[in-house]
């Protein structure tokens, strides 16, 4: 269990990083994109192909056809406007918490990313 103080430290500094240009960003697109009712149709019957597709392969079954729908459906959504730009502002905004990491670890001392590279799981 951590310390009160370091508690109050992460607060503040979570409070910081949602007023912080990316967070914003980020969150205004994941709005456009969680009402862009055609993304979310396409998500939808991508993930219920995606099972039925994970389903027959555990059975040993190969559907061609379900695969190239399922690529269809990718192809549509990689090309969503909406999508492209959650997906982007989210990529900038986890760059920002890598910088954050960094600098805590370079003042602690502490290199956290060496735990995912030596990591085997």
């Amino acid at each position: 269990m951590i310390s009160d103080g370091i508690k109050e430290k992460a607060l503040d500094l979570a409070n910081e990083i949602m007023k912080s240009e990316e967070y914003i960003e980020m969150k205004a697109k994941e709005e456009i994109f969680a009402n862009d009712t055609e993304a979310q149709a396409l998500v939808e019957d991508f993930k219920r192909k995606q099972e039925e597709f994970m389903q027959r392969r555990m059975t040993g079954e190969m559907d061609q056809d379900l695969m190239d729908e399922l690529t269809r459906i990718q192809n549509e959504l990689n090309g969503l406007e909406s999508l492209k730009n959650f997906a982007n502002s989210y990529t900038e905004f986890a760059r920002t918490l890598g910088e954050v990491v960094d600098v805590i670890g370079r003042e602690i001392k502490f290199d956290f990313r060496e735990i995912y590279r030596s990591c085997s799981c």
